[in-house]
């Protein structure tokens, strides 16, 4: 697999020091193609009006080592391990400010030859956007528990629901009343037409008012409680990913963590007002319209109930398909606006290697992938469609063609049929909406893992008349959570007593942020430990370590 450069420089790599460590790892285990490249990008770093001007002599030193490099072999090159020593940042800690000079010794990774499998930008494509197979289900609990401001509000809103429900299963029976009146007149009926028609008219009138008032009751009401639900779980979800280790945002995508907020947030609200306004009044109808059906014409309902599930299993097998096949492809869309999203937001890096054509056809791999997901599905959905339509027209021929028999035998009226007709149709339309509501589930899943994802926060606190600030590292071991395999401290100790200032100083890439960002615990270390005056920093509380003790 062709590696792409351009995807390993555009990870925010945005100030001098970072950069420069960041190619100094890569050389150390890349193959000779892409050493060449970095090479290339080094001589762009050494023009006069760059801002890596003044770290010449590291840019030579990384070109020292690339030509020592690319003379070995590029499939089994192992470079000498050496130490180094580390200068350049000062950390001051508590009431003292610390500072000791020493050595530390750094190992540097062998060159070895990678892969495209091996290499984060493979890495970075091959992860699923959406792992739905490690969330935990649904807490129906915590759910409640945002619901509960707004209880009073969802009891009315479900109350008007299941009015609507009751009235729409009445409405075939008054419109079965006025045709069986108009039936008689068809027939030179002798009657006063108006006097006749009066009352199922009446009433079928009072029924379509009672249904639009609960309608605009219940949609209105939904529509408040799905804002004021979302608005608390944004601010929950928000609230969740400010507490969370940098391990999870190192681990995660800004525009992944964004589009919770977005998408999911939305589409869970959508789902949630479309199981109360369509999903409760569905079911309701379903159990109504069915016992109507049997009162009108239990020989036809019988028919009619043998038929209809089997209809419905293979109709819930098809969209189970359907709703894969739509995540699938939103999954791939949401890959391909990564790419993008990356190459846009590190430009520069993209212009330095002349990667624009190479991050075009790598953006248009992707997206044409989701064109074809989306192709497929398109195509289901038709044929799911006109699958559907075939059975509803059969539905209504075979209704009429069973109804007209027993009319000619005298077992069912014209109004009955026709109330027959209709109610068999509102459970159809019933059942269509009960899927919806499954990809709103899947949402709320990742949002209840978001929000429960475990933060770092609480822990001891050292008083302040108390803290000698003596910081300890002793045999420490780490290496960052998306380069495990790359050890970055190796059985590392220092011991930093109180009232002396520590320059850890060397060159980019030997670990000198590390230190300082494990002091900080913005990691926790793999091995080893690190302590003040004796209390491991894993003990300590994080917000008081950083917010009133590290300067």
């Amino acid at each position: 697999m062709q590696l792409n450069i351009s995807k390993f420089l555009s990870r925010s790599f945005v100030n001098q020091g970072n950069t420069l460590q960041y190619l100094n790892r890569e050389v150390n285990q890349s193959p000779v193609h892409k050493l060449r490249t970095i090479r290339r990008f080094c001589e762009t770093l050494k023009d006069p009006v760059d801002r890596f001007t003044n770290r010449r002599g590291e840019i030579e030193r990384l070109f020292g080592r690339l030509s020592h490099c690319l003379r070995r072999n590029p499939k089994n090159f192992i470079k000498p391990k050496k130490r180094c020593i580390v200068r350049g940042r000062t950390i001051t800690l508590g009431v003292g400010t610390l500072l000791t000079c020493g050595q530390l010794r750094f190992a540097t990774a062998s060159c070895c030859a990678s892969t495209g499998r091996d290499s984060p930008t493979s890495r970075l494509l091959e992860k699923t956007i959406e792992d739905t197979s490690g969330q935990s289900e649904f807490d129906i609990w915590l759910f409640l528990k945002f619901l509960r401001p707004d209880l009073f509000l969802i009891l009315l809103s479900v109350v008007s629901a299941i009015a609507v429900a009751f009235i729409n299963v009445q409405v075939p029976v008054y419109l079965g009343d006025l045709v069986q009146v108009v039936s008689h007149f068809s027939r030179e009926y002798a009657g006063d037409y108006i006097q006749e028609i009066k009352t199922p008219a009446l009433k079928l009138v009072s029924a379509y008012s009672l249904q639009a008032i609960g309608t605009a009751c219940y949609i209105s009401l939904l529509g408040v409680v799905g804002e004021r639900l979302a608005t608390r779980m944004r601010i929950s979800l928000f609230a969740a990913l400010l507490k969370q280790d940098v391990t999870f945002f190192d681990t995660s995508r800004t525009g992944e963590l964004v589009n919770r907020f977005a998408g999911d947030v939305q589409e869970f609200k959508r789902s949630f007002k479309l199981c109360i306004s369509q999903g409760l009044r569905g079911l309701t109808q379903i159990a109504g319209s069915s016992v109507s059906l049997y009162l009108l014409s239990p020989r036809l309902a019988i028919v009619l109930f043998g038929t209809v599930p089997v209809v419905i299993i293979l109709g819930a097998c098809c969209g189970a398909l359907l709703r894969k096949l739509s995540q699938s492809a939103q999954d791939q869309v949401s890959r391909a606006m990564s790419v993008a999203d990356e190459a846009l937001a590190n430009i520069r890096t993209v212009r330095a290697f002349a990667m624009e054509q190479q991050e075009g056809a790598l953006f248009e791999e992707e997206i044409k992938k989701a064109e074809r997901l989306n192709s497929v599905l398109g195509c289901g959905i038709g044929f799911f469609q006109g699958f559907s339509n075939l059975f509803l027209n059969g539905l209504v021929l075979g209704v009429v063609y069973c109804g007209g028999y027993l009319m000619s035998s005298g077992q069912l009226q014209a109004g009955q049929l026709m109330s027959f007709l209709v109610a068999a149709q509102s459970i159809q339309r019933s059942v269509s909406v009960s899927p919806f509501s499954r990809p709103g589930h899947q949402r709320g899943q990742r949002w209840r893992s978001s929000i429960r994802e475990v933060p770092l926060t609480g822990g001891i606190t050292i008083p302040y008349h108390s803290l000698y600030a003596n910081v300890d590292f002793s045999d420490v071991h780490f290496s960052y959570p998306t380069r495990p395999e790359q050890k970055i401290l190796d059985g590392f100790s220092l011991s930093l007593p109180r009232g002396q200032v520590v320059a850890i100083c060397g060159p980019s890439g030997a670990g000198k942020s590390t230190v300082a960002a494990l002091l900080e615990r913005f990691y926790d270390v793999n091995e080893g430990s690190i302590t003040v005056d004796g209390v491991s920093i894993k003990d300590l509380d994080p917000s008081w370590l950083r917010g009133q003790t590290i300067g």
